[in-house]
């Protein structure tokens, strides 16, 4: 890249940058925390010991970070006092992490130089040794000086320990100041720069706070075991920092150690002491003039993210999120961004994608947040590329006319964020907004079968709900919504082999609404919160879009189609819940069948009941004995094994217990589960003639909870389970399950 006049890419050694006489970086407040973990340090370290490698032959003296991209700009720190700024002040757009860890590195290794010249200095040596000990206190007071100018910077503004400046600070969580009042250091890397400057300068520091450091203490427990080994001389892969034998050549302790001049004494000569000085010397001296970055120093901040994309090779990239966040901090005007309404959006946004994610986690958050507000903003489908994320981001932002518009673009965000962290990913979303156990029950299943398509119609709905001023029917009419977007998609997804063409009803109705029904596309841009329609309105059109896509329209229609398809293949967890619909509030019927019954006759239709009842058993084995006639033959030579009518739930120890047993073995089990009588349970095994179970499967049966879903079926009394009986049982389950899907959507 060529120099112009807007910005100067140069090879510097970090040294160099940063130790530089009065300036100092400063990390905007968008930029993520410190992430670098154990693997990224070791990778660092790896990178240090192949440079020295190199460095000793001459051969490529230099480890490269890759590049660091800056704007200068000291009026824009904030907050700050004049008289304690430096005189230049470099904005960090990319290379913290590489940044953070290098200062760490310095931080550690100056600690420990200043330690070995102590002790040096202490020890007294005549003779030869002491040309060699003359030889060693130059070289480590000239690197230690620079190490310690590499933490800190002091503007003389000040005599006291505030005159000690971190190098590098965050945006609102520090500020430079010359004393206690106006001084603030509490971002780990500020807190850990000033502390290290006046432990180094023989003052008093506070005691670390347990946690005070948050991941910066693992980062600078994975430097210090690297720096034990380099100490010790067990770096194996690099013989320089091992055996030392470069310090009897001139041309290698320049390379090494930037002193043309070789050591007078032979390595093996050198005492324990002076072996790890030289060790420690050489990494003080790759440190600050081998680690290089390309520094590209851009005028503005918008220059400098124009140069971030083509320029980042290196480490994690910004999300787009984390892109959106500086022209948001813009919009405000960044003396004025902390506590404004946009700032207090994305901190919802930051809490969804908490730093405790681990990269995968956080992206795939990042993903499902980024796709849904799209469809939630302007019913538009957005891939998983970066570009585009950051293009849907930023565009609609900078497009918008007002600050009221753009903090509403960012209201919308953190409210997707909102309802996918309390919501969507919570184990135990609030009670007040997902209300009955048949509302939880629906959003469970929506979950597990992963849904997400109907994820914007839901943020929309709960937005209102959870709007200031929202009421009691505001939130009643989410818990509707939920539901029948739930019934909805059952009674699709069950009735279709594949999932095909349901994510474009949900887009359709986000972006155009339902033309017939006059109803106005639902997403933000097309129809406030205030105007969304009301819940009979939204059912209407569902209805009737089973009615013109799948054509079913009547219950008929659904159960026939149910009854016929191999469920347990097609659509296996939305099996499981028609299983708990069916036999809600059920009662018997005819031997081996069930019937509606009284409201509260049985409630299965809950999420206990789901997490309880997790497998599905198969009444007639998918794979039966070959001598086995208890079973007709045709269940098997129809296809009808996966059929609804020979499925039922239990949990998984259960299942495994009861096996491929023959039909009369079954039926007995499952009418002893379907006992409440513990007498009775306990009796059943016993008294009913069962042979060839073990102990341990008995005792599992006597001891285990009722099973409501194997009552009707453990009073069928037939000798032969046969295909009559399922496909019956198929379409009675169907038929029940239908009338509570229904009623979710009328």
């Amino acid at each position: 890249m060529q120099n112009d006049d807007n910005f100067t890419p140069t090879s510097t050694p970090l040294g160099a940058l940063v130790g530089q006489d009065a300036q100092c970086l400063y990390v905007p407040e968008y930029q993520r925390g410190y992430t670098w973990g154990g693997d990224h340090i070791d990778r660092f370290f790896e990178d240090l010991f192949t440079g020295i490698n190199q460095a000793v032959t001459g051969d490529g003296p230099t480890t490269f970070l890759g590049s660091c991209i800056f704007f200068k700009d000291v009026g824009a720190v904030y907050p700050k006092h004049a008289n304690a700024l430096p005189t230049q002040v470099l904005h960090v757009v990319d290379g913290q992490q590489r940044l953070t860890t290098w200062l760490f590195l310095c931080g550690q290794l100056a600690k420990r130089l200043r330690s070995v010249l102590h002790q040096i200095e202490q020890t007294t040596v005549t003779g030869e040794a002491a040309s060699a000990q003359q030889w060693l206190l130059e070289i480590l007071n000239g690197f230690y000086a620079r190490l310690l100018a590499s933490l800190h910077y002091d503007n003389h503004a000040t005599t006291d320990t505030y005159q000690y400046k971190p190098r590098m600070i965050r945006q609102s969580d520090d500020v430079w100041g010359n004393n206690s009042k106006d001084a603030k250091y509490n971002s780990p890397i500020a807190w850990y720069l000033h502390a290290a400057a006046l432990e180094l300068h023989g003052e008093e520091i506070a005691p670390v706070v347990p946690g005070r450091l948050g991941r910066l203490s693992d980062a600078i427990a994975v430097i210090d075991e690297n720096l034990d080994r380099i100490e010790a001389g067990q770096i194996v892969d690099c013989p320089p920092l091992e055996d030392l034998d470069f310090v009897d050549s001139d041309e290698a302790c320049g390379r090494l150690l930037n002193r043309i001049e070789r050591c007078p004494n032979p390595p093996a000569s050198l005492t324990e002491l002076q072996q790890k000085g030289i060790r420690l010397a050489v990494m003080a001296c790759f440190t600050l003039e081998r680690v290089r970055v390309i520094s590209v120093i851009a005028p503005n901040e918008n220059y400098a993210f124009a140069l971030f994309e083509p320029l980042n090779t290196t480490g994690q990239p910004l999300t787009p999120l984390e892109t959106l966040k500086p022209l948001v901090v813009n919009s405000e005007g960044s003396q004025k961004y902390r506590g404004s309404p946009s700032a207090k959006s994305l901190d919802a946004v930051d809490r969804f994608l908490h730093e405790d994610l681990k990269a995968e986690d956080r992206q795939r958050r990042i993903d499902a947040l980024i796709t849904s507000f799209a469809l939630v903003e302007k019913g538009e489908r957005r891939g998983r590329s970066m570009t585009d994320q950051r293009s849907f981001l930023r565009q609609p932002y900078v497009g918008t006319k007002t600050i009221e518009e753009q903090r509403a673009f960012v209201a919308g965000l953190a409210g997707t964020a909102t309802f996918l962290n309390d919501v969507w990913y919570d184990d135990d979303p609030p009670g007040a907004l997902v209300g009955t156990p048949a509302t939880r029950l629906s959003l469970e299943v929506l979950s597990s079968t992963q849904h997400t398509i109907c994820l914007p119609l839901l943020v929309r709905y709960y937005d209102r709900a959870t709007a200031e001023g929202a009421q009691k029917s505001d939130i009643a009419e989410f818990q509707e919504v939920l539901r029948s977007v739930t019934a909805f998609w059952t009674l699709w997804r069950t009735a279709k082999p594949t999932t095909a063409g349901i994510d474009n009803v949900h887009r359709r109705l986000l972006r155009s609404g339902d033309p017939e029904s006059n109803l106005s596309g639902l997403a933000r841009s097309f129809t406030d919160l205030a105007n969304l329609p009301k819940p009979k309105e939204l059912k209407a059109v569902l209805a009737s879009t089973l009615q013109s896509k799948l054509k079913i329209g009547s219950e008929m229609d659904w159960v026939n189609t149910v009854a016929s398809l191999p469920l347990y293949r097609t659509a296996k967890k939305l099996t499981r819940y028609l299983l708990i619909l069916a036999h809600h509030d059920a009662v018997a019927d005819t031997p081996g069948h069930c019937k509606t019954g009284v409201r509260d006759s049985s409630e299965t239709r809950n999420i206990e009941i789901w997490n309880a009842h997790f497998t599905i058993e198969h009444i007639a084995p998918q794979s039966r004995a070959a001598n086995d006639t208890t079973y007709e033959s045709l269940i098997y030579d129809d296809g009808l094994v996966d059929r609804l009518g020979n499925l039922l739930l239990l949990p998984e120890g259960i299942n495994q217990a009861i096996g491929n047993r023959q039909w009369p073995d079954k039926r007995t089990i499952y009418s002893v589960l379907a006992e409440t009588d513990p007498t009775k349970r306990t009796d059943g095994l016993a008294n009913k003639g069962i042979t060839g179970i073990a102990q341990r499967t008995i005792t599992t049966i006597e001891l285990g909870a009722h099973m409501p879903f194997c009552k009707f079926v453990g009073e069928n009394s037939a000798p032969t389970f046969d295909a009559e009986y399922l496909r019956d049982r198929s379409r009675r389950l169907a038929g029940l399950a239908w009338n509570h899907l229904w009623a979710d959507l009328k």
